[in-house]
């Protein structure tokens, strides 16, 4: 138990400092300003020429404060050091040097950067506050709209912001910023593997079954299925497989039962015997 938050507070602290490369070496500079609280605390920044940590925290702190009022003490001290961390690193790490004023390369490469780091605060169990906590507070106010489109418009609203305060253009470099760390998160959340997974109802599933076990290696987990339409009874074969072993897997499927259902998608996370361990 101790190690494993040890290796939590570790990977959260990772996160924060990529976090805040991000925003010093490439984000901040060229006043583009993603969602999120640190997008609004550029904008403030831009303004003001307040530090964009101490911002970041003063936004935060009566964010705290409200959703403890109306939410309880739910977010846990690993949000409350991330939250602080961050506010503090963007801060005491102010020396980074900018790497680039060309708004295209700061977009790609701050948003990489921002989605390594949020990425990992997220897999080890944290988040920074912010938008999170303002889509939680609002949630309670709106129960009708979804976390995910509340975090959304809050976005949107920060982002356009950021192209009346600055320019459309920059607006338009957020959004790219914005969207590549989403891309970036969801890698980082559920893996960078590109497997398949695939359905096949055929009347010949046995001899199906077989050549996939032999030819290719890969387990097939069989159960039974009926046709809605037809009401017939046939055995469903379920199995995972590598991108590489697509065209492999339909040229026996064909082979065996020309006419077979197939169904074949992207699977984003497989663990288990043969790919990443649990």
């Amino acid at each position: 138990m101790v190690r494993k938050e040890i290796v939590d507070f570790t990977g959260i602290t990772v996160g924060v400092v990529l976090m805040t490369v991000s925003l010093n070496m490439f984000l901040t500079p060229n006043d583009i300003a993603p969602g999120g609280i640190s997008g609004l605390a550029i904008i403030v920044h831009s303004f003001t020429g307040w530090p964009v940590g101490m911002l970041t925290l003063a936004f935060n702190i009566p964010l705290f404060i409200i959703s403890i009022l109306l939410l309880g003490a739910k977010f846990g001290i690993k949000t409350f050091y991330a939250t602080f961390l961050l506010g503090a690193t963007i801060d005491l790490m102010s020396f980074l040097p900018v790497l680039t004023h060309d708004y295209l390369l700061a977009g790609v490469y701050g948003g990489i950067l921002m989605g390594i780091g949020l990425g990992m605060v997220f897999k080890y169990n944290a988040t920074t506050g912010g938008t999170d906590l303002a889509a939680a507070i609002l949630k309670r106010f709106f129960p009708q709209v979804s976390i995910g489109m509340l975090l959304l418009i809050i976005d949107a609203v920060i982002i356009g912001l950021a192209g009346f305060v600055f320019s459309a253009e920059h607006a338009l470099y957020a959004l790219i910023a914005d969207a590549i760390a989403i891309r970036v998160i969801d890698i980082i959340q559920e893996g960078a593997n590109d497997n398949r997974a695939a359905y096949v109802i055929s009347d010949l599933s046995d001899d199906i079954e077989a050549e996939i076990l032999t030819k290719l290696g890969r387990g097939v987990t069989s159960f039974p299925g009926r046709g809605g339409y037809t009401g017939k009874e046939r055995k469903v074969l379920f199995c995972v497989i590598s991108k590489n072993e697509i065209t492999q897997f339909k040229e026996i499927v064909k082979g065996v039962d020309p006419d077979a259902f197939v169904v074949i998608f992207q699977a984003h996370e497989i663990m288990g015997e043969g790919f990443e361990e649990i």
